[in-house]
């Protein structure tokens, strides 16, 4: 049986409103550890959008995504196999259909962020 403290302090967290999935994607994207694992990620694929081939040197903007998103698999959130760097188009372009099709598409293997094909590069 729960003490008069510990029932109290479950009742005032009852009362708490419950974090909104925007607001806990928001206070990951800014926290430490994203910050330190997209550094990680660029730093593996050299700046390099592993779908296209493009750096920043190129004129294009870097992202590092999540191959599976937040939404549906946050235990993956910080997961190496989860995360490429990419260029602006190919992430928004990725809406268009499955990672695998463009990963096909742009000639890679897309199990595997730092496989791309530098052949002409």
């Amino acid at each position: 049986m729960p003490s008069v403290e510990e029932a109290a302090a479950c009742a005032e967290a009852a009362r708490q409103p419950r974090e909104t999935r925007a607001q806990r994607t928001k206070r990951f994207l800014s926290s430490r550890a994203w910050q330190t694992k997209r550094y990680e990620i660029i730093r593996r694929d050299k700046g390099r959008c592993q779908y296209c081939g493009r750096t920043a040197a190129d004129g294009v903007t870097i992202q590092v995504d999540h191959r599976e998103p937040l939404s549906k698999r946050w235990d993956l959130r910080l997961a190496d196999d989860n995360l490429v760097c990419c260029c602006n188009d190919c992430n928004f372009g990725k809406l268009a259909g499955p990672a695998a099709e463009i990963a096909a598409a742009a000639g890679i293997d897309e199990a595997s962020p730092s496989s791309m094909s530098t052949e002409g590069v």
